[in-house]
Parts: structure tokens; C-alpha cells; sequence
């Protein structure tokens, strides 16, 4: 699996476990609640914010909203809209400019998580946890012994994953967002 692959299934993963997922009325659509500063649009080349002062946006409302109307999706307010069946999702910029054609955004990862646990919640819950707490201990593995993070490189899962979540709260998406890249 390669690297981009990884931290959007990761980031889903995290997504998931943090509760971000709603249904919807429609069968393939569910939200996915934004993070902050989640407008910010991020150049895929050197990982730093387009200076777009938001143009980018306000161009591409009009679409979003026609889109929501075409596919009868009711807005969410603060929320992405994906299709699990299409791999659409369709308010991301990851989809809007890399497409589903390289793999689902992190938003698709995490309504599918979703959908699976509605059948085992308890065992998907365990196992999803299990797995990013996996991946971050394989980051904390290269770092030297002053950089590393032992509540994560040698805590329970439980504890690993608590000071994930502090640290994505901490750090904000954005800084997150590298550390998962790197």
C-alpha cells in the first residue's frame, strides 16, 4: 500500500473512532464532520496552504450545493457528503483534485469503517483501534529514543490511542496531517 494510501486509511480510521460518521437518508451517502480549518486547501506537491484566500471555495459552493440537489442529499452544515459506493465524496478537496481514481479519501475510509461496524460494533471498534495505534507505533519505531513518544511506542492500545487523540487535538489537522506524511 503506498504512503498517501496509508495516512487517508488512517486518517479514516481515526475519524471513525472519534465518531465523526452520520448517516444519512440515503442509503450510500453519509457525513463526515469537518475538522477546523478543513477550507484550507493544501498543495499535494509541498503539503502547504494555497493561497487561495478562500476564491477557491466561493467558486466551487454553487457546485457543491447543485450537486447535493441532483443526488436529493439535504446539506449538512460542517460536514463532507461520500458515497461509499461511488467513491464520491463530493464538498473534499483530496477527492476534487485527486478523484477516487488513486483511492477513496479519508472521508470514504471512514463511512465504510462505519457501515462495517453497524453489523460487530464492539470487534471493528477494537480492531480499527488495534491497527492505527499499530501504524503510529511503527512511526515511533525510526525516531530516536529522545524524540519517541513512549505513552504510544510502548503503552496498552487503550493509552497508546488516548495520546493520539491528545495529540491530534493538540497539534490541530493541519500539523497532524504532516506527522501522518512523514
Amino acid at each position: 500500500m503506498t504512503h498517501n494510501m496509508l495516512r487517508r486509511l488512517n486518517s479514516g480510521r481515526l475519524y471513525f473512532l472519534l465518531g465523526m460518521v452520520e448517516k444519512s437518508d440515503h442509503t450510500n451517502y453519509y457525513y463526515v464532520k469537518k475538522s477546523q480549518n478543513s477550507n484550507i486547501i493544501y498543495s499535494p506537491y509541498n503539503h502547504q496552504p494555497l493561497d487561495s484566500e478562500n476564491l477557491i471555495i466561493k467558486k466551487l459552493d454553487p457546485l457543491l450545493r447543485q450537486l447535493s440537489k441532483n443526488h436529493n442529499i439535504q446539506e449538512h452544515h460542517g460536514y463532507y457528503i461520500t458515497n461509499i459506493l461511488t467513491e464520491e465524496c463530493f464538498n473534499c478537496f483530496d477527492f476534487i483534485w485527486n478523484g477516487s481514481f488513486r483511492d477513496v479519501c479519508k472521508h470514504c475510509h471512514a463511512a465504510r469503517i462505519f457501515v462495517t461496524s453497524l453489523q460487530n460494533y464492539d470487534d471493528v471498534v477494537n480492531d480499527t483501534k488495534e491497527k492505527l495505534v499499530d501504524y503510529f507505533r511503527n512511526k515511533q519505531r525510526i525516531l530516536p529514543p529522545e524524540l519517541k513518544n513512549y505513552e504510544i511506542y510502548q503503552g496498552s492500545t487503550e493509552v497508546a490511542f488516548q495520546e493520539i487523540v491528545k495529540e491530534y487535538n493538540e497539534k490541530g489537522v493541519y500539523k497532524y496531517k504532516i506527522y501522518l506524511m512523514n
